[in-house]
């Protein structure tokens, strides 16, 4: 009976096209992160570049953690001729930003109702807000202060950062991750409901918000690769008590494959890509750029 319930073509279609949706979405947060750089650098990087960059490290997660996707855009970084220093503060802004914009989207899309389902009521937006206040917050004050900090190298200190601090590359990466993670976890509901997985459908914002949580557990823990796991456990500890363990269980696996296939395809393309712009590469100025 489990067989013919979760095993079966339609659920393998599900996941496919789930996964196509969630590679494509990639190419936002890749824009993101390549928004940011162009900022910290002051520069302006082609989105071909970037894309290649950001997709060609992101499976480095996998193996053997989340860190090792951040060390992969360093050493890929490095063969493009870009700023390591750049590439650093753009990464690094990136989990400020993520985790606060995850903060945000989860106070937007039902924090009482996760609140109430693993019975911490005291857990209010006031809370979230704050922060992820505090959070958003931290970049620019450091930045702001960054000249008056003696230990600080000298290029920490340059005024050129302070511009970046108070420009709108930080802004813009922030709308652009929220946008992302939005979708994402549109994406998340979409299979569940794909699925016919009872609870799932007409629940889009209670599921988003249990997902984005289980997701930021999942990130927050440095050696689960890809999160894997712990994500998975916070779902069916969010959603079983809404559609039952073994369907929480279920959507939960499914949307790790879709994860992991859709980070491959993401890179494949990108591989793609790459070869082409070789193959084409007197026409390479027709590329979009980022300023």
């Amino acid at each position: 009976k489990l067989k013919e319930q979760y095993l079966n073509m339609s659920t393998v279609w599900a996941i496919l096209a789930c996964a196509v949706l969630y590679a494509g979405i990639q190419m936002i947060i890749s824009w993101s992160w390549g928004v940011v750089y162009a900022g910290a650098s002051r520069s302006r990087v082609k989105l071909l570049d970037v894309m290649m960059l950001y997709g060609q490290s992101h499976v480095a997660k996998y193996i053997p953690g989340n860190v090792a996707q951040i060390l992969q855009r360093q050493l890929l970084g490095a063969k493009m001729g870009w700023s390591q220093i750049s590439i650093a503060v753009a990464s690094f802004l990136e989990i400020i930003l993520a985790v606060s914009g995850v903060l945000v989207l989860v106070l937007l899309f039902g924090l009482n109702d996760i609140s109430r389902i693993v019975g911490l009521e005291f857990a209010t937006g006031p809370v979230i807000i704050a922060l992820a206040g505090l959070l958003l917050a931290g970049p620019w004050i450091f930045f702001a202060i960054a000249d008056r900090l003696p230990f600080l190298p000298a290029f920490l200190k340059a005024r050129d950062l302070k511009e970046f601090a108070f420009g709108s590359a930080i802004p813009v990466g922030f709308i652009l991750l929220m946008l992302f993670f939005a979708l994402k976890a549109v994406i998340f509901w979409f299979l569940g409901h794909s699925l016919s997985i009872e609870g799932a459908t007409g629940n889009l914002m209670q599921i988003s918000a249990a997902f984005l949580v289980a997701w930021l557990g999942g990130y927050l823990a440095l050696g689960a690769p890809g999160g894997i796991g712990v994500r998975e456990a916070l779902i069916v500890l969010l959603l079983g008590p809404v559609m039952g363990e073994l369907d929480a269980a279920f959507l939960a696996t499914a949307f790790r494959v879709v994860n992991v296939v859709g980070d491959f395809i993401f890179f494949a393309a990108t591989l793609f890509l790459g070869f082409i712009r070789r193959r084409l590469e007197p026409q390479a100025d027709l590329d979009s750029t980022i300023n």
